[in-house]
């Protein structure tokens, strides 16, 4: 048979009814911020919106993400589905826009991406780590831009 949101999508169900499906059905506990606990048994009608509707519902996907924790997103990004030798993981099935939501999703501050292990330490409570800043929403960076992010220990550091 068909899964609810086959149906929903298919019959053009209005965005809140899609979004009601998918949260219901997610595999990860949205009430457990901390970390992400997962849920047997769910997880099909994510994986339908994110691999199977030519990001159609790429909003649904944006609208999810936001109810998340870092942990949850990490874990929505990663869950596996199919069978112990076919099992694929969601970011790498999903289509271009769903896909370009996960990658944002996970971004620092929403914008920079790490690229490597933070740098070596020149001055005692500074770390320097490299990153690809990608703008924000309303000012993208086409392709992103390469950065130097500093992590400093205390303000007067800073100073």
């Amino acid at each position: 048979g068909m899964l609810p949101i086959q149906v929903a999508c298919l019959n053009s169900a209005q965005h809140e009814i899609v979004l009601a499906i998918a949260i219901v059905d997610l595999p990860i506990d949205l009430g457990a911020k901390e970390e992400a606990i997962m849920r047997d048994g769910f997880g099909e009608s994510w994986w339908y919106l994110l691999c199977e509707t030519d990001d159609l519902y790429v909003d649904v996907i944006t609208e999810i993400l936001l109810l998340c924790s870092h942990p949850q997103k990490v874990a929505l990004c990663l869950t596996q589905a199919g069978g112990e030798d076919d099992s694929q993981i969601a970011s790498t099935c999903a289509t271009s826009q769903c896909k370009l939501e996960l990658r944002r999703c996970l971004r620092f501050f929403g914008r920079f991406e790490f690229v490597g292990s933070g740098g070596e330490n020149h001055v005692l409570g500074v770390q320097k780590f490299d990153a690809i800043d990608y703008g924000t929403r309303e000012a993208p960076i086409q392709d992103g831009k390469k950065v130097n992010l500093y992590c400093y220990t205390d303000a007067i550091g800073f100073s």
